[in-house]
């Protein structure tokens, strides 16, 4: 920031001022009061020097191309009479003498120029980096002291400050946890008139006070002339100023230069194979051989075998920064290519081994998922680029499956609930009891009668392939232990367990039953969860009508003549809630109304 004396000018607009200039001026950084206990030498031409008597210049060791600023009740008044002199310094003359008031201004304005030109000083710095929109974020937080909400062009959220406060607000929590704007934010905003028209019209950050609610913001839009997106700076924890504005206008510039540079990043990545890619998922592409002949790169770059991964980010109750988790894979994974898809991040994993990830790998990428906390899910493998779709969604469906018994943010790989997923979807169209081996449904009845576990005793014998050691170590149960329990089982059922069709209609069977019983076990749970949520929902209303009861009250013993309207702004409710509720009350009997609709008052019952 370039401060030269006629930007301090502009300070003492209200004074009669005078500005010589000399042939060269140099970018102020501060300014420096001259009197008899100053010791300012050696002079300096980057600061500003503050005489109200000429007489205070033999006091400093002057230099060419200082700058002066003189004070003096003589308009004519010059800090330099001899015309050789003037032409090495540049000169402010302002007709004051009221020092204390001239000091006050500079401290503020050098303060303020100084902290912007280091503000701006540290953006760039993270530009320079591959920090990205949510470290400039996280840095602006520690500037402004208030929850700061970056938001694209479609209202969702791109990097916010929810994680470094330490009391979030109910709106900032519901945007987090709906990754951007919801019905409700948006029913806000558009009972503020034109809001983001004026927002896209000015090219400056601009103060908001939004209706409803007692909140002002700091909002602006990043660039409107390619709807990049804008962000918010809620007025929650301290009271923005003006200098918030010049800091915020700055904060506009970096995201829009970040956004920018990852825009990019995207195009030299080979964007052309996301829109390719995002035609797949869609089903928009023609297959067929001419197609694959005219798309060169389907062969080219699509080769060997292929693996599908999803990341969920709206799942996660972190905001995640995208951007940051699709470079994190291409650089681990080079053979990977990313895109963004309904709000999550997709990658395609190209590799040439059939049993494509082993154990490490997963590992690896359930390690990464856990870190950034995010919910993933990995199909099976492929060979053909234009079966993605089906792969897409079996890598969603290993999330569903996954999260149906794991809280925690992780991998989840569809070939761990391939039965899971082949029981379910079974059972959704025929009965597991009529499917269920007649030798099978004999043991799961023994068992319920008897507290026992033969089912799954000899479900696990049959995985094992019939192996005793296996068997008892799978169990964790000894060897003779399991011996013994086997020749019980045989004296219940006797299976022929020679035959393969009977082994896998065994295993299928217990399988079904297992997962029929997962399945009644989390309707019940939900059933109870249900109940225990509407009694609560319940039990707040009425202490939220009760409040509200308490609220009007309190008004009316101030004003009985008081209006249902005024009520309803003195409390902070709609018209039609306050008119509702004072209804209900006269029916109860607690509040009576005396006199007409314009003259009458409010009579509360205990005030008889």
């Amino acid at each position: 920031m370039y401060n030269h004396l006629q930007k301090v000018r502009d300070l003492f607009s209200d004074y009669k001022s005078d500005l010589h200039i000399c042939g060269m001026m140099y970018s102020l950084v501060g300014y420096r009061e001259v009197t008899a206990g100053n010791h300012l030498n050696p002079g300096s031409c980057r600061y500003l020097y503050v005489i109200t008597d000429r007489n205070q210049l033999d006091l400093l060791d002057r230099i060419p191309h200082m700058s002066f600023l003189f004070l003096t009740e003589d308009p004519d008044g010059k800090l330099f009479y001899d015309e050789e002199d003037s032409l090495f310094a540049s000169v402010l003359t302002v007709c004051t003498v009221d020092i204390k008031t001239v000091i006050g201004i500079l401290q503020e304005y050098f303060d303020r120029t100084n902290g912007t030109a280091q503000w701006a000083e540290s953006l760039l710095s993270i530009l320079f980096t591959d920090g990205g929109i949510q470290e400039i974020v996280a840095y602006a937080h520690a500037v402004f002291m208030n929850p700061i909400y970056v938001f694209d062009p479609d209202f969702r959220l791109v990097a916010s400050t929810i994680g470094l406060e330490e009391n979030v607000d109910p709106v900032g929590r519901h945007i987090q946890e709906s990754g951007g704007f919801t019905q409700e934010e948006f029913r806000l905003m558009n009972q503020q008139p034109n809001i983001h028209d004026r927002l896209k019209a000015s090219k400056k950050p601009m103060f908001i006070q939004l209706p409803g609610v007692d909140l002002r913001i700091l909002a602006s839009d990043i660039d409107p002339e390619k709807d990049m997106g804008h962000f918010v700076i809620a007025e929650r924890n301290r009271k923005l100023t003006e200098t918030d504005l010049l800091l915020a206008n700055t904060l506009k510039l970096a995201l829009d230069q970040q956004m920018k540079k990852d825009e990019f990043i995207r195009n030299n990545r080979g964007f052309h194979y996301e829109y390719f890619l995002r035609d797949v998922l869609d089903g928009r592409t023609a297959i067929g051989r001419h197609y694959r002949e005219n798309v060169s790169f389907i062969n080219n770059e699509f080769y060997g075998y292929l693996t599908c991964m999803v990341i969920e980010t709206a799942r996660s109750s972190r905001v995640v920064n995208t951007m940051h988790l699709r470079a994190l894979f291409e650089t681990k994974y080079p053979d990977s290519m990313t895109l963004m898809y309904h709000g999550a991040v997709v990658i395609v994993f190209r590799h040439y081994q059939v049993d494509w990830p082993d154990e490490k790998t997963i590992r690896e990428i359930r390690g990464i998922c856990e870190e950034y906390g995010v919910y993933a899910g990995m199909s099976n493998g492929f060979d053909d680029i234009m079966n993605l779709e089906e792969y897409y969604h079996q890598a969603l469906r290993a999330i569903e499956l996954g999260t149906g018994t794991a809280v925690a943010p992780s991998l989840f790989v569809y070939q761990d609930y391939y039965m899971e997923h082949l029981t379910g979807v079974f059972r959704s169209r025929e009965s597991s009891e009529a499917f269920m081996h007649p030798q099978m449904k004999v043991l799961f009845e023994y068992d319920e009668v008897h507290h026992t576990d033969y089912a799954r005793l000899l479900y696990t014998w049959l995985l094992c392939e019939r192996h005793l050691n296996k068997t008892a170590e799978a169990l964790f149960i000894h060897r003779n232990t399991l011996i013994y329990r086997l020749k019980k089982l045989n004296e219940i059922i006797q299976p022929d367990y020679e035959d393969p069709g009977v082994r896998q209609h065994l295993i299928l069977s217990y399988e079904m039953m297992k997962q029929g019983r997962q399945a009644e076990g989390k309707k019940r749970s939900a059933g109870k969860e249900r109940v225990k949520k509407d009694a609560s929902e319940e039990d707040m209303n009425r202490k939220g009508s009760e409040n509200l009861c308490e609220r009007i009250c309190a008004e009316i013993r101030k004003d009985p003549t008081v209006s249902q309207r005024d009520l309803a702004e003195k409390v902070g409710e709609s018209y039609h809630t306050i008119r509702a509720q004072m209804n209900e009350m006269r029916e109860e009997g607690s509040l009576i109304r005396a006199g007409n609709s314009r003259a009458g008052k409010w009579i509360l019952m205990d005030q008889r």
